[in-house]
C-alpha cells in the first residue's frame, strides 16, 4: 500500500479513537451535576383546637441546589415514607447549573395539651418522626441523558447528601 493511504488512515483511525474515548468520558466523568436538597426552617407554630388538645405545626423548605456549573434536567424525587402530600407540587425539573429551586413543607399534628406544656413549647422533642428521619432519593440527569443520584438523609438535624453514579438503596442511616 502507498504510504500516504496508510497514513491518512491510521490518522483517520486515530480521530475516531479519540472521539469515541472523549465521548465516554465527558459522559461519565466530566458533565456531572450535582444536586443537594437541604432543610431550612420556616418556623413552628402552636394553636389550641379544643380543651385538650393542641395543633402543632412545622413550616420547612425544601431547597434543591445544584452544586455544580452543569444543568440537572429531568429531576424527579422519591419522598419514599415522608408526607409528600403536605409539600407543595413540585414545578420544576430542570435546575440550571449554580441555581437553586424549593418547595414549601407544612405539616400539621394535634398533640394533648399536656404533653405540649410539658415539654415547654419545644417543638423539635414533638417532631414526628416522619419529619426527624427523612430519606429521599433525587434523580437527574446530565445532558447526555445520563442518569446520576443523591440520597439525602436526614436524622434530627444532621444532613446529609451522598452522590451515586447508580441507584442507592432507600434503607440506610447517616
Amino acid at each position: 500500500m502507498n504510504p500516504i493511504v496508510i497514513g491518512v488512515l491510521s490518522g483517520l483511525a486515530v480521530f475516531i479513537l479519540t472521539s469515541i474515548i472523549a465521548y465516554f468520558v465527558r459522559k461519565y466523568f466530566y458533565y456531572r451535576p450535582k444536586v443537594t436538597v437541604n432543610f431550612h426552617s420556616n418556623g413552628n407554630s402552636s394553636s389550641i383546637e379544643n380543651v385538650k388538645e393542641m395543633r402543632l405545626a412545622w413550616n420547612y423548605e425544601i431547597v434543591f441546589k445544584n452544586i455544580t456549573k452543569y444543568d440537572a434536567i429531568s429531576l424527579s424525587v422519591d419522598y419514599g415514607g415522608f408526607p409528600f402530600n403536605c409539600i407543595t407540587k413540585q414545578k420544576f425539573s430542570h435546575i440550571k447549573g449554580l441555581a437553586e429551586e424549593s418547595l414549601q413543607f407544612h405539616y400539621t399534628c394535634l398533640f394533648d395539651r399536656e404533653v405540649v406544656n410539658k415539654s415547654k413549647h419545644q417543638f423539635k422533642d414533638l417532631m414526628p418522626i416522619e419529619i426527624k428521619e427523612a430519606t429521599f432519593i433525587v434523580t437527574y440527569c446530565n445532558e447526555m441523558e445520563k442518569r446520576f443520584y443523591t440520597k439525602f438523609v436526614r436524622v434530627g438535624e444532621i444532613e446529609k447528601n451522598t452522590f451515586y453514579r447508580i441507584k442507592p438503596r432507600r434503607k440506610s442511616r447517616i
